[in-house]
């Protein structure tokens, strides 16, 4: 699973944290493994894009980056979203990264590209990849 904050950082240049985020997400879109992502993740980077670059730009790249061969798009079903609330009520994660790490449960996806590791550490399923952290 891709998490915002390093789409985020492998598009804008001027964040510290660009040549990292950009080298890893390139390796994965490179490698066999499809990249997953959600309603929330491309919702929140084209969101944040906006406000960085253009509405214009940041529409470009978001598609550009649901519209890959290597990326599969994760549906947020009802059951994900009551997951996700008991999740925040009890763990005490944003409701946004929770909605993100339920539909990973639902979907079986073990691993997250993410800088957030605060978040999702509280999550037992959950195995993190941070690419600040080579």
């Amino acid at each position: 699973m891709l998490d915002t904050n390093v789409f985020i950082y492998a598009n804008i240049k001027t964040f510290p944290e660009h040549e990292l985020c950009l080298k890893r997400l390139q390796e994965k879109l490179m490698s066999e493994e499809l990249i997953a992502v959600n309603l929330i993740v491309a919702a929140e980077s084209f969101h944040i894009l906006s406000r960085l670059l253009s509405p214009e730009e940041a529409k470009y790249r978001v598609e550009g980056l649901l519209g890959s061969r290597r990326t599969h798009f994760l549906q947020v079903t009802e059951d994900a979203l009551k997951g996700a609330m008991s999740l925040s009520v009890e763990k005490g994660i944003r409701i946004n990264d929770a909605i993100i790490g339920s539909s990973m449960k639902q979907n079986n996806v073990g691993t997250i590209l993410t800088t957030n590791e605060k978040d999702f550490k509280k999550l037992e399923w959950v195995e993190i990849e941070n690419p600040l952290r080579t």
